[in-house]
């Protein structure tokens, strides 16, 4: 399945803004409530599978750039 580029460049923020909403609602329901455990869970869950993501594509790009692009731009 291919994504659209813009959409698949995005999906760590969507990650993260996801689970921001799971961890938000967790608390506005407070933790007396049942769902609001799995909801607090999922929130968390959501949020480091974003930066994870985050983090590997950071890594790609850092190692598919060549060292010699950064001499040639200060020349």
């Amino acid at each position: 399945m291919w994504l659209p580029k813009k959409l698949y460049q995005r999906l760590p923020l969507i990650w993260i803004v996801a689970g921001l909403a799971f961890v938000a609602a967790a608390f506005y329901m407070t933790f007396n409530y049942k769902w609001s455990i799995w909801h607090f869970g999922a929130g968390i869950s959501c949020l480091v599978w974003g930066a994870t993501l985050y983090m590997v594509r950071s890594r790609r790009n850092e190692e598919a750039v060549p060292e010699d692009t950064h001499a040639k731009a200060a020349d």
